[in-house]
């Protein structure tokens, strides 16, 4: 996210190859999740936005840290994106 914000930050340039393969792992579960359009409605949603929904639900839920990454980012799309 530091990336996104200050692309000129050391820290955030430091962080550019994890943030590129997290980047690529919710942009592949977003695709994944638009064939599951019952359950969370993410059509359209942003790969940067996305990440700052999983990284605020995961601030506010630090237990799921214990989880695997697919429950917690799944839990975390249910919560920002749930289809009505």
């Amino acid at each position: 996210m530091r990336l996104s914000d200050n692309p000129a930050s050391s820290q955030a340039r430091a962080e550019l190859a994890s943030s590129t393969y997290y980047f690529g792992y919710i942009g592949g579960y977003i695709d994944g999740l638009n064939r599951l359009a019952d359950q969370v409605c993410v059509r359209g949603a942003g790969v940067n936005t996305v990440a700052r929904v999983y990284v605020a639900y995961m601030q506010q839920n630090p237990k799921l840290m214990d989880e695997g990454r697919a429950l917690g980012l799944l839990l975390a799309l249910k919560n920002g994106y749930a289809c009505y």
